[in-house]
C-alpha cells in the first residue's frame, strides 16, 4: 500500500506503508503537472481513436507512475521481482488521503488513471504484473468483507430516453449479464433482478424495499458545465439529467447501502479540470466501490466488461480480482481486432476499501426467488412469447408495468385508475411478446404473482381449466379449488366467486388474441361477442377495485360493455422503429430461442412488410386514413384492380402488404419517373441485385451508362419509399424495398452479380471485426455464385473458408462448401473446400480424402502442371485427410510430395507452404512412432513458421506447439511438454478467445492429459470438462473425432481415480463415436481406444471380453502400422500379457512380454522411458505370481528407478504402486519388517490420493505370510 496524502496546503505526499520506499516524500509540483500533462495526452489519444497515439500516450504515463512509485529505493520493482519469485501477482493499492474528507473526490490521484500503470509492462511481458486500486481515504488493508449472504445480489437498471440517441442495445446486456452468472444462478448463489422502469424514483423504490450487493447502472452519461451526469429518464421515458448528489441520496436511503455500483455510462469515472469524476464523489461521499469508464465505450464492450465482472464476484472474487479479469478479457479480445479501441485501459474502479468485499461460499444460497424458465415455458405452451432475443417496447412495457403493479395508465395529460389494458395492433408485431415480458418483469417485483392465461376463442371449458390451472399453482389455493368445483353453478359464477376471494391478491388476467372474440364492424371499434363480453364482466369489477389485473391482446379496438367501458387502457402498438430492427438484426438469435415464432418467420415477417416503420405504419393506416376512391383511383391509374375487401380485413397482414405494395409500386414509381426519367427506374431494377442494405458507392458500378447522380438521388428515392435506409458504421446504408421489386429481374443479371460481389469484396477489407468480415465475404461469394462467375467464386470461396476454419465454424463451412461445388461442378477450389471442411465437421475421412484427391485431378488438368503452389496447398490438404483416415504412409508421400513442390517453386524452404507441410509431415512421424525425426521435423516447422510470420502468435504456430507437446509428452519430458501445450493455448486464446474455438479445445485436451499423468487429476477433469462443453458446441453434435479423443482422455482420468463404471462408460461412448465417423473398426484411432478399454474390462474382472477386445486390438494395429516396431502395437502386447497372466496362462503370458522386451529397444532407442518401466512392471508382477521373488525384486526396483527419473519426484500414485508390488513380494521372500513398511508408505499415499483404488479390495482378501 502505498499512500498520497494531501496536505491542506495542496502538496502531495508520497508515503511507502512499509519499507523498501519513500516516507514522507512531498512530490514537486513540476511532477505532478509532468503527469497531469501525460495524462490529458491520453485521454486527447483515445478520443481521436488513433491506435499509435494511444499506445505512445499510455505507455508514458505509465513509465512516469512507474517512476514515481519506483523512486532511487525501487520501492516498486522490487516488490514486482518478489512476487513473480513467490508466483504470484503483486496487488498495489493507492491509497489517497486528506484530512479534508470533502477534497477526496478532487483528490490529484482521482485523474492519474491508476489502471494504466501496469500498461507499459504489460506490453512488455504479454500479462500485466500488478493489478492497482485506487481508495480514496485512510481505510487500513484487511480481510475482504464478507457479504451477510451466500450469493451476490444484483439490481439492473437500464436508461435509454427516447430524446437521447442513440438507442442503447440493454436487452442484449441484461441477457449476456443472465448468461454470465447463470451457472452461479442455477445454485442459487448469483440472482439478477432488472428494474425495467429507467427512472431514479424506480431505482429508489427497489432499493427500498429490497438489499442488493451490486447496483449496475447502464445508459449514457455526459459531462456538463455543471459536472458528470447520467442521462436517465424521466416518468415519460424522456430525457432527466441526474447529478452524483442525487443517486447518492438514492443509496444512502436504500435498505442496505450496495457494496459495489457500477455506472456502465461514458465519462463515468472521467475527471475533466477541477471537476470530481461521478465515481470519485460516489466514493467519497460513502459508497464502498464503484466501477466506471473514463471515456465513452461501446455497448459490446461494456456488456464485455459487466459479464466478466459478474461472474467472477458470483464466483467469489473481489471487486479488485473481478475488474481485473474483466480488463484481460478486454485486453484480449481487442487484440486481434484491426481497429481496436483500447477500451479495457478505461475501466476505472475507485474504493473506499481496497479489501472489497466477497460472497460466501459456505453460507446458505439464496431463496428461491422468480425462475425466468418456468415463467417462460408457461406463458409458451398458451401464447406466442420471446424468452431471448426480446428487442424494443420498452416504454409500452413500463406502461404495462405500471398498470399490472399500481392500477394506473401515466399519460401526459396525468394518470388514471384502470382494471387492465388492452395491446392492440397488427399481427406479428410482438404484442404478445409485449405482455410476457411485463410479467416476468412484475414477477420479479412479486414472486407470488398468479398468472390465468387464455388464448383465442374462449369457452367454457377452457375458462374453466385456466382458472383451476392457477388455483392449483405455487402451493395450490385450496379455497379457490373448492369454488371452481362447484358444478350446481355456472362457470361464470365460479369464476365472479374466485375473483372476489382473489380480491387482494396480485393476478394478471391474459386474454391473448381476443380479436377472435370480436365480430368486425364496418365502423370502429369492434364488437364483443356475448361469451365474451359476460366473462369481461366477472372479471372487470374486482379488477378495477382490487389488486388482480387483466391484460388483452388484440388486432383490433373494441367497445368495453356497460358501466365499464373507461375500465381498460387501449395502447396500440406499430411495427417495431428502425433501432429495434437494426437491434435485433444484428444479435443473429437462433431460431430455438423463439417460443412459437421461428426467427425466420419474424425476419421474413420484418423483410415483406419492409422493415421500415415509415412504410409499415403507412400501410397499416392505409384502409382507415384513405376513402375508398382515392384508393380506387390509384388503383386505376396502376392498371390493377381494386381488392376486394371484406369486414375484418384491416387486421390481416397479407391485405396490409398488399397495400403498402400497390401504393409504393405506382406511387413511388411515377413520381421517380416524372422526377428522374426510366433510368431512375432501371437503376432501381438493377440496384435489388442487394439482398442486404449496403453503402452509397457500393451503387456506382449500376449507375453506369445512366443519368443516375447518386449523392442527389438516392435520398430522393428513399424518401418515396423505393429505397430502405439505415446506418452501418456511422454511414447511411440503402436497399430496394422488396415491395417494390420482389426480386431480382433483370435480362443481364450476371454482370450485376458481378458488380455485387466486388463491392461487397470492398467492404469485407474494411470490416471491423471477424464476424462481419465473414458476413460480407459470404454475400461476395453467394453474388459471384449466383452470377456464375468461376473465377471470383473460387477466389472468394478461399477466403471465406480461411475465415470461417478460423473461427471454428465448420458446420457452416461445410454447408456452404457443399452449395459450392452443388453450383459449380467443375471446381476445383469446391472439391478442395468440401474435403477440408468435412475433414474439421468430423465427417468420414475416406469422404474428405475422396474430394480432395478430385480437387488435385482438376487441377493438375487445368494448370498442365503438378508444380504450383495451388498443388502443394491440395496436397498439404490430402495428407491431413489421410493422417485422419489412419493411411500414414499415403500421407506421408502426399506431404513430402507438398514439401517438395514449394520448396521448388519459391526457390527456398523459408516460406509458409513449405513451414506448413513440414509441420504435417511431423504429425505423420510421431503417429508413425518415429519420434525423434518427428521432433526434429517440428521445430523446423516451428522455426520457419515464426520466421515467415513474423510472430509466434499464428494458428499454424500454435498447431505446431501442440504437435512438439505430444510428442515430449511421448518421450516423459513432462514439464517441456507441458510448457510448449500451456503457450500454444495462450497463443490461441490471444486468436480465438477463451471458450469458442475448437481448436482452444483441442489443446485443453492435450493439457488434460498431460496433467493426467502428472496426478493432477482434479485440473485435468476441469480441463477436460471444459474442453467437452466448446467442442460439443462448436460442432454441434458429439459425433466428432475431437470429442472422442476428450471423452477417451476423460475416461482415463476416471480410471486413474478408480471409478471404473464411469471410465467404462466414457471409454465405450468414445470408441462408438470413432467407429461412426471413421465408418470402419480399421482405423488406428479406433484400435487405440479398444485398447483402453480392453485394459478398463481386465481391471473390472470382465477377462474374456477384455482378452478379446486386445487380441482383436493387436491385430488390427499390426496390420495397420505393418510392424510390431510400434509404441502402440507394443502396448497392446504388454496388456495382453496382463490379460494372459490373469487367466493363469503363465506361459504364454511370459512369451507376450519377453518378446515386448526385445521390441522395446528398437522402438525407443533405450530402455529408460516409461513405456519400459510398465513392461518391467507386468513382467515383474508375472514373476511374483510364478514364486521367482528374487527376480521380482530386481525388476521391481529397475521399475521404480525409472519411474523416479522420468516423473522427477517420488511422491506419484505410479511409483507407490510399483512401492506397495516391490514391498508385497519382499515380504513374502520372508523379509517381513522392511517388506511391510514399503508397503504401508505405498498405501498411505494411494489412501490420500486414489481411495477407491482395486488394491485395497486384494489386500483385503490376502495377508503376508
Amino acid at each position: 500500500m502505498v499512500d498520497l496524502r494531501l496536505d491542506p496546503g495542496g502538496d502531495v505526499i508520497l508515503s511507502w506503508t512499509e519499507a523498501p520506499g519513500a516516507r514522507n516524500k512531498i512530490l514537486r509540483r513540476d511532477e505532478i503537472a509532468h503527469i497531469q500533462r501525460l495524462a490529458d495526452a491520453v485521454s486527447l489519444a483515445e478520443a481521436s481513436g488513433q491506435s499509435a497515439a494511444v499506445l505512445s500516450t499510455r505507455t508514458a504515463l505509465s513509465a512516469a507512475l512507474f517512476e514515481l512509485l519506483d523512486g532511487p529505493e525501487r520501492a516498486l520493482a522490487q516488490r514486482i521481482a518478489k512476487a513473480e519469485a513467490e508466483r504470484r501477482r503483486l496487488d498495489l493499492v493507492v491509497r489517497a488521503r486528506s484530512d479534508d474528507r470533502g477534497a477526496l473526490c478532487v483528490h490529484p490521484a482521482t485523474w492519474m488513471r491508476w489502471e494504466l500503470l501496469p500498461f507499459a509492462e504489460t506490453r512488455r511481458r504479454g500479462a500485466p504484473p500488478l493489478t492497482v486500486v485506487l481508495q480514496l481515504g485512510p481505510q487500513d488493508l484487511g480481510a475482504p468483507y464478507v457479504l451477510e449472504t451466500g450469493g451476490l445480489r444484483i439490481l439492473f437498471m437500464a436508461f435509454s430516453p427516447h430524446d437521447a440517441p442513440p438507442e442503447l442495445d440493454f436487452e442484449r446486456e441484461e441477457e449476456e449479464l443472465l448468461a454470465a452468472i447463470a451457472p452461479m444462478a442455477e445454485h442459487r448463489r448469483a440472482r439478477l433482478r432488472v428494474v425495467e422502469e429507467g427512472t431514479l424514483d424506480d431505482l429508489r423504490a427497489a432499493l427500498l424495499v429490497e438489499r442488493f450487493d451490486v447496483v449496475h447502472l447502464s445508459g449514457h452519461g455526459v459531462l456538463t458545465p455543471d459536472g458528470p451526469r447520467l442521462v436517465m429518464e424521466d416518468a415519460f421515458g424522456g430525457k432527466r439529467l441526474v447529478p452524483p448528489a442525487e443517486l447518492i441520496d438514492v443509496l444512502e436511503r436504500a435498505k442496505s447501502m450496495p457494496e459495489l455500483v457500477m455506472v456502465s455510462c461514458c465519462h463515468s469515472a472521467e475527471v475533466r479540470g477541477p471537476v470530481a469524476s461521478f465515481a470519485a464523489e460516489l466514493v467519497a461521499a460513502g459508497v464502498p466501490n464503484v466501477l466506471g469508464w473514463t471515456r465513452p465505450v461501446r455497448d459490446d464492450l461494456a456488456t464485455l466488461a459487466a459479464s466478466s465482472l459478474f461472474e467472477q464476484l458470483a464466483a467469489g472474487k473481489t471487486p479488485v480480482a473481478a475488474a481485473q479479469v474483466a480488463r484481460d478479457r478486454m485486453r484480449r479480445t481487442e487484440e486481434g481486432a484491426p481497429a481496436p479501441s483500447h477500451a479495457w485501459g478505461t475501466l476505472h474502479l475507485v474504493s473506499g476499501s481496497a479489501a472489497g468485499f466477497r460472497i460466501d461460499d459456505g453460507a446458505a444460497p439464496l431463496s428461491e426467488r422468480v425462475d425466468r424458465e418456468e415463467i417462460y415455458k408457461f406463458l409458451g405452451s398458451h401464447m406466442r412469447v420471446l424468452k431471448t432475443g426480446f428487442v424494443g417496447r420498452r416504454r409500452l412495457v413500463q406502461r404495462l408495468l405500471r398498470v399490472l403493479l399500481r392500477g394506473q395508465d401515466l399519460q401526459k395529460g396525468g394518470a388514471r385508475d384502470v382494471a387492465g389494458a388492452c395491446v392492440f395492433g397488427m399481427k406479428g408485431v410482438g404484442k404478445s411478446c409485449a405482455v410476457g415480458r411485463t410479467i416476468e418483469r412484475a414477477k420479479q417485483h412479486t414472486p407470488e404473482l398468479g398468472v390465468v392465461v387464455l388464448h383465442g376463442a374462449l369457452d367454457e371449458r377452457g375458462v374453466l381449466e385456466a382458472f383451476q390451472q392457477a388455483a392449483r399453482a405455487d402451493g395450490a389455493d385450496l379455497a379457490a379449488e373448492d369454488m371452481l368445483a362447484r358444478a350446481e353453478e355456472s362457470v361464470l359464477q365460479r369464476v365472479r366467486r374466485v375473483m372476489e376471494h382473489w380480491r387482494r391478491r396480485r393476478v394478471v388476467m391474459v386474454l391473448d388474441d381476443f380479436e377472435k372474440n370480436l365480430d368486425p364492424s364496418t365502423g370502429s371499434p369492434w364488437l364483443i361477442k356475448p361469451e365474451a363480453a359476460a366473462l369481461l364482466e366477472a372479471l372487470l369489477p374486482t379488477c378495477a377495485t382490487g389488486k388482480p389485473k387483466l391484460l388483452i391482446t388484440s388486432t383490433a379496438e373494441f367497445q368495453v360493455p356497460g358501466a365499464n367501458d373507461r375500465a381498460l387502457a387501449f395502447m396500440p402498438l406499430g411495427a417495431f422503429d428502425s433501432a429495434a430492427v437494426r437491434k435485433l438484426w444484428m444479435r443473429g438469435q437462433a431460431s430455438n430461442e423463439l417460443a412459437s415464432v421461428s426467427l425466420k418467420s419474424w425476419h421474413d415477417l420484418a423483410e415483406r412488410l419492409g422493415r421500415n416503420a415509415r412504410v409499415l405504419a403507412w400501410a397499416r393506416a392505409l384502409l382507415a386514413g384513405k376513402p375508398d376512391a382515392e384508393l380506387a383511383a390509384v388503383a386505376a391509374s396502376a392498371s390493377a384492380a381494386l381488392p376486394v375487401w371484406a369486414p375484418g380485413d384491416e387486421a390481416s397482414e397479407e391485405k396490409h402488404t398488399e397495400l403498402a405494395r400497390l401504393f409504393l409500386r405506382h406511387m413511388a414509381c411515377e413520381q421517380a419517373r416524372a422526377a428522374f426519367g426510366e433510368p431512375a427506374l432501371t437503376f432501381v431494377k438493377r440496384a435489388r441485385v442487394f439482398e442486404a442494405a449496403v453503402p452509397r458507392k457500393a451503387f456506382a458500378a449500376l449507375a453506369e451508362d445512366l443519368d443516375v447522380d447518386l449523392d442527389r438521388d438516392l435520398d430522393v428515392l428513399a424518401s418515396w419509399g423505393l429505397l430502405e435506409v439505415g446506418e452501418c458504421d456511422g454511414a447511411r446504408i440503402y436497399r430496394v424495398s422488396p415491395l417494390i421489386e420482389p426480386k431480382l429481374d433483370v435480362a443481364d443479371a450476371a454482370r450485376w452479380h458481378l458488380a455485387a460481389a466486388k463491392a461487397w469484396k470492398e467492404m469485407a477489407a474494411n470490416a471491423a471485426s471477424t464476424a462481419v468480415r465473414i458476413e460480407r465475404t459470404q454475400a461476395a461469394w453467394e453474388h459471384a455464385l449466383r452470377g456464375g462467375h468461376l473465377e471470383w467464386a473460387e477466389s472468394l470461396a478461399s477466403q471465406l473458408d480461411g475465415a470461417l476454419e478460423h473461427a471454428g465454424l465448420y458446420a457452416d463451412s461445410l454447408r456452404l462448401a457443399e452449395r459450392h461445388l452443388k453450383a459449380l461442378p467443375d471446381a476445383p477450389y469446391g472439391y478442395l473446400w468440401v474435403g477440408s471442411a468435412a475433414l474439421k465437421a468430423g465427417r468420414p475421412p475416406s469422404c474428405a480424402v475422396e474430394h480432395i484427391q478430385k480437387s488435385k485431378s482438376l487441377l493438375v488438368r487445368a494448370l498442365g502442371t503438378e508444380e504450383h503452389a495451388r498443388v502443394a496447398g491440395v496436397l498439404r490438404a490430402l495428407g491431413a485427410a489421410l493422417i485422419a483416415q489412419g493411411d500414414l504412409g499415403a500421407a506421408q508421400q502426399a506431404l513430402e510430395r507438398s514439401c517438395s513442390i514449394s520448396a521448388k517453386i519459391h526457390g527456398t524452404e523459408d516460406n509458409r507452404d513449405f513451414a506448413a507441410a513440414l509441420q504435417a509431415l511431423g504429425c505423420v512421424l510421431m503417429q508413425q512412432g518415429n519420434l525423434t525425426r518427428a521432433r526434429h521435423t517440428l521445430e523446423r516447422s516451428r522455426e520457419l513458421l515464426v520466421k515467415v510470420h513474423g510472430t509466434d502468435k499464428h494458428p499454424d504456430v500454435a498447431a505446431t506447439l501442440t504437435a512438439l507437446g505430444r510428442i515430449l509428452l511421448m518421450q516423459d519430458d513432462w514439464k517441456r511438454a507441458r510448457e510448449l501445450l500451456e503457450r500454444s493455448l495462450v497463443i490461441r486464446e490471444i486468436l480465438y478467445g477463451a471458450d469458442g474455438h475448437p481448436d482452444v479445445a483441442v489443446t485443453l485436451t492435450n493439457l488434460g492429459h498431460i496433467l493426467l499423468i502428472q496426478g493432477d487429476w482434479k485440473r485435468a477433469r476441469e480441463l477436460l470438462e471444459r474442453s467437452l462443453t466448446i467442442l460439443v458446441k462448436a460442432h454441434g453434435t458429439e459425433e466428432h473425432p475431437d470429442v472422442a479423443v476428450a471423452l477417451h482422455t476423460l475416461g482415463r482420468v476416471y480410471l486413474a481415480q478408480g471409478a471404473w463404471k464411469r471410465a467404462r462408460e466414457l471409454l465405450e461412448r468414445s470408441l462408438a463415436i470413432l467407429v461412426k465417423v471413421h465408418g470402419t473398426e480399421e482405423h488406428p484411432d479406433v484400435a487405440a481406444s479398444k485398447l483402453m478399454l480392453g485394459g478398463v474390462l481386465m481391471i473390472q474382472g470382465d477377462l474374456t471380453r477384455s482378452y478379446q477386445l486386445l487380441t482383436n486390438a493387436y491385430d488390427l494395429l499390426r496390420h495397420l502400422h505393418g510392424t510390431e516396431g510400434h509404441s502402440t502395437v507394443a502396448e497392446a502386447l504388454r496388456l495382453l500379457g496382463s490379460v494372459l497372466m490373469m487367466r493363469g496362462d503363465m506361459r504364454g503370458a511370459r512369451q507376450a512380454l519377453e518378446r515386448l522386451l526385445a521390441l522395446r529397444g528398437d522402438i525407443d532407442g533405450t530402455k529408460g522411458h516409461l513405456a519400459d518401466a510398465a513392461s518391467l512392471r507386468t513382467l515383474a508382477d508375472l514373476l511374483a505370481r510364478e514364486g521367482e521373488l528374487e527376480q521380482a525384486v530386481l525388476y521391481y526396483r529397475r521399475v521404480m528407478t525409472i519411474q523416479e527419473r522420468c516423473i522427477g519426484t517420488s511422491e506419484h500414485c505410479m511409483l507407490a504402486e510399483t512401492e506397495v508390488a516391490l514391498g508385497w513380494a519382499i515380504a513374502r521372500s520372508g523379509q517381513q519388517e522392511s517388506g511391510v513398511e514399503l508397503m504401508r508408505h505405498g498405501l498411505e499415499f494411494l489412501r490420500r490420493h486414489m481411495p477407491a483404488h482395486p488394491i485395497f479390495r486384494t489386500l483385503a482378501q490376502k495377508q503376508p505370510g
